[in-house]
């Protein structure tokens, strides 16, 4: 599936916790593939923002996780073959 910069949708564990983070989109924008965390949109001032359900406490941490799940989804399409437009591997 993709629609816009929007490649689909999956879970993600981050071993070392134990913990499942569902509901991740892959995207691609203007700086390459990344993996949006899920958020809520709330409106301020009249402009639609989005506040995350998860967070870091230091950007490079967050840059660590970012590449790490990319580079495990890559895997996963990698292994999985080609991928229809019906089909979501993840």
């Amino acid at each position: 599936m993709k629609s816009g910069g929007l490649h689909g949708f999956v879970d993600l564990m981050v071993d070392d916790l134990g913990m499942v983070i569902h509901g991740c989109a892959y995207r691609e924008g203007s700086s390459g593939m990344w993996v949006a965390l899920p958020s809520r949109r709330y409106e301020e001032d009249g402009k639609a923002k989005y506040i995350g359900h998860v967070g870091f406490p230091e950007r490079d941490v967050y840059n660590d996780f970012q590449t790490t799940a990319k580079e495990a989804i890559e895997r996963h399409l990698a292994s999985s073959g080609p991928v229809g437009d019906e089909d979501i591997p993840f």
